[in-house]
């Protein structure tokens, strides 16, 4: 005697089923509709991991824009002019503090990580 394990519908394994929409659905044992905070199939990493995708891919696209303005903002410069004893003189200076001369001294490092942002965020 074969046993048929069926769901609260009635339907047996491999069984089709019609759901309230009207689409025909094969009943699995061990598969379970329900999902967890409307994301995750199980609380298994795996399922987790492959659930959370779409996600992360609309999370870094609404990103975008933002981390792309911000590192280009690192790196904005102007052209100073200014009068030595020598004659004119120009420096390339950030306009986040013009202060500083791009890429030497305090914004070395703001360059570096800038421009390492660039070729990883925006370009790769």
């Amino acid at each position: 005697l074969d046993s048929v394990i069926a769901d609260e519908s009635g339907a047996g394994v491999g069984d089709d089923k019609v759901d309230q929409a009207g689409l025909s659905t094969r009943f699995v044992p061990g598969e379970s509709d329900e999902r967890i905070f409307g994301f995750f199939r199980s609380t298994r990493l795996k399922d987790i991991i492959a659930d959370f995708i779409p996600v992360v891919t609309v999370g870094i696209y609404s990103l975008w824009t933002l981390v792309t303005t911000r590192l280009v903002l690192a790196l904005n410069a102007t052209q100073i002019v200014f009068e030595t004893a020598e004659g004119r003189a120009s420096q390339l200076r950030w306009l986040g503090d013009t202060r500083l001369i791009t890429f030497e001294g305090a914004h070395q490092p703001v360059g570096l990580i800038a421009t390492a942002g660039l070729l990883i965020w925006s370009f790769a």
